[in-house]
């Protein structure tokens, strides 16, 4: 489901990859906080995004201080945490929740329906708390479900399904600001789900399970202009909204890190392909 929203380390200053790392602490530390330590696992480089992202866009007081953790025990770290890293800490409870329950669904597997279930309690505090983000999540991928049933071989109509819940995770807030949030969120979320079907292509094929490019072949070529254009269209909104803290931040990821786990992904299959050629 994810895996896509993230830095492009060598790009960012050592000042502005010290903040990055200290709003990803953030979230962290407050899924211990609030969820128990087991939530900290559920942690992503996405939701940091989304956290830096509404903190420039309403720029709240911060709570900054230097704290040691589990996985750094001997060396305390740069921590930021507001009302934008709860939230993120929320979110990620949530869809990791279903991400593990969807992994049960498809695969059977244990860990991940072991995992749900220690989060089950943790994403009723969480549904509680956001009672609209959560159920446009569940809407979502019950549609997104739907679509895998009925072998939906329309990529764009998929995609506008992940689209929507990306769009009710970041229009949260409801005010002027959320057409423009929601719209910009729709494109991330359309990219990211495109992105990821065609990623996994390969491997949904060997074992047999829905992609919605299985019956819908595109070249490498259509489909990254197809991405370029989704991108194109969360930007252009991404543009006009008043972002100034942690900006480079923020474009880093939008224009140059998005494009990592795709980039990498493709690269594999393209290697594995030659030499699966050679081996005939």
């Amino acid at each position: 489901m994810f895996g896509f929203v993230q830095i492009c380390e060598k790009e960012l200053s050592d000042e502005e990859l010290a903040r990055y790392r200290a709003f990803y602490c953030g979230i962290c530390h407050t899924l211990g906080e609030e969820y128990r330590q087991i939530a900290r696992l559920a942690l992503s480089y996405d939701l940091t995004f989304l956290a830096i992202f509404f903190s420039s866009l309403y720029e709240p007081a911060e709570q900054q201080s230097r704290r040691n953790c589990l996985i750094h025990p001997f060396k305390q770290h740069e921590v930021i945490q507001n009302e934008f890293t709860s939230y993120a800490a929320d979110m990620t409870v949530a869809l990791t929740y279903h991400k593990c329950m969807d992994d049960w669904k498809d695969d059977h597997n244990l860990l991940k329906r072991g995992y749900a279930a220690a989060l089950q309690s943790s994403y009723d505090k969480v549904k509680e708390k956001h009672p609209l983000p959560c159920r446009i999540i569940e809407e979502s991928l019950a549609a997104l479900l739907e679509a895998e049933k009925a072998n939906c071989n329309d990529p764009d109509l998929v995609s506008s399904l992940f689209g929507r819940l990306m769009a009710g995770i970041f229009g949260w807030k409801q005010d002027h600001w959320t057409p423009y949030v929601s719209e910009f969120a729709f494109h991330l979320g359309a990219y990211i789900e495109l992105a990821d079907a065609a990623c996994d292509l390969e491997s949904d094929r060997k074992k047999g399970r829905y992609n919605p490019f299985s019956s819908h072949p595109v070249s490498g070529e259509e489909l990254r202009g197809a991405l370029k254009t989704i991108l194109g269209a969360a930007s252009e909104v991404f543009e006009k909204l008043p972002l100034e803290q942690d900006l480079e931040i923020l474009k880093n990821i939008l224009y140059s890190g998005i494009w990592i786990a795709y980039n990498t992904a493709i690269e594999g299959q393209k290697r594995r392909g030659k030499r699966d050629a050679r081996s005939l």
